[in-house]
């Protein structure tokens, strides 16, 4: 448990780190979204996204579709098709 903790703490922070560095203005979004990851495949796919979005809207409109509609649901992540697993 401890070890899986501390791989999605060090995904979280190479997601920030490259967004800090890359779209800083987006920096508090991504570290909602990442916060309320506890998948870790889906912050493995979040980081790639932060990799490879090739301008700051398009990342914002990704961090956006991460975030739950509501306070009750449980945040997932978008998949390339639109359909969730």
């Amino acid at each position: 448990q401890q070890g899986r903790q501390e791989s999605l703490d060090k995904t979280r922070q190479r997601i920030l780190t490259l967004v800090k560095a890359r779209f800083p203005q987006l920096y508090q979004l991504a570290d909602q979204v990442s916060a309320s990851l506890s998948d870790f495949d889906a912050l493995l796919l979040l980081l790639e996204h932060v990799y490879s979005a090739p301008d700051a809207g398009h990342l914002h409109a990704l961090l956006l579709s991460y975030l739950p509609e509501s306070c009750g649901q449980t945040p997932t992540a978008p998949t390339t098709n639109g359909i969730q697993p």
